[in-house]
């Protein structure tokens, strides 16, 4: 049974990461359900921030709250309510897709594993390496599978870092639909850097600048005027923060 769409609040957030400020007094709201992009250069702290929501990074300072409650008084049942995307280089290279997919679908309490798991990986074009191992697989392959295993099970926010990284024109459309799919019900965040899928395809679009300051825009784009004007403007604030780092 899936479980409601909680409401996640960033605020105030300070992160470092080996001792080295990366955010510093971030306040966010994210709405859900629906397809929130994370964009901007790299080193700004979008993965960084991704990890904190996804319980992986303490806080330096400030609060990251699902439905009110920080997420570092939620350890327990955190894997309930949040699924993270498994880097593909760090799958286990020994198991194949299957073994993966079915250990990750029981540790969620997921009865329809299989059946999820086959029609995802079908729609990706990667049923056929479902008993493969994965240290054989090439990137884009172990990134399908380790998209498959962030979806599988009803958590209700999804997390994913450069899920589009190694995957061909018709996987990237594949998944485009998935991840819309789930946002209908669900809060997906997905860390990009392409500016066309994070303002075309998202519901909202938020771009980091590396000094701890975002620009946000909410909504899909009603025609292409609108669509190009976001592009630049995302695209020029990004510049911005990159010349002044």
């Amino acid at each position: 049974m899936s479980l409601a769409c909680p409401s996640l609040t960033i605020d105030a957030v300070t992160l470092h990461r080996r001792g080295v400020p990366v955010l510093s007094g971030l306040t966010l709201p994210v709405f859900g359900p629906g397809l929130v992009a994370w964009v901007g250069a790299n080193g700004v702290g979008k993965s960084t921030l991704l990890a904190a929501v996804g319980g992986q990074l303490p806080v330096s300072s400030g609060r990251i709250l699902l439905d009110g409650e920080s997420i570092s008084e939620r350890k327990d049942d955190l894997r309930w309510s949040v699924s993270s995307m498994v880097a593909p280089e760090a799958l286990p290279p020994l198991l194949c897709p299957l073994d993966y997919w079915q250990i990750v679908g029981w540790a969620r309490g997921s009865s329809r594993w299989w059946e999820d798991a086959e029609s995802q990986a079908t729609r990706l074009g990667c049923w056929a390496d479902r008993r493969r191992p994965i240290g054989m697989l090439s990137l884009g392959q172990r990134m399908k599978v380790a998209i498959i295993g962030a979806l599988l099970g009803d958590a209700p926010v999804v997390l994913m870092d450069e899920p589009l990284n190694g995957l061909d024109v018709s996987a990237r459309i594949a998944l485009r639909e998935l991840l819309q799919a789930h946002a209908k019900e669900k809060l997906v965040i997905v860390v990009v850097h392409s500016l066309d899928f994070a303002v075309r395809q998202t519901s909202q679009c938020v771009a980091f600048d590396g000094a701890s300051r975002v620009l946000a825009f909410q909504g899909t784009p009603p025609d292409a005027e609108t669509t190009l004007a976001r592009e630049a403007a995302l695209e020029a604030f990004i510049r911005s923060g990159v010349q002044h780092r």
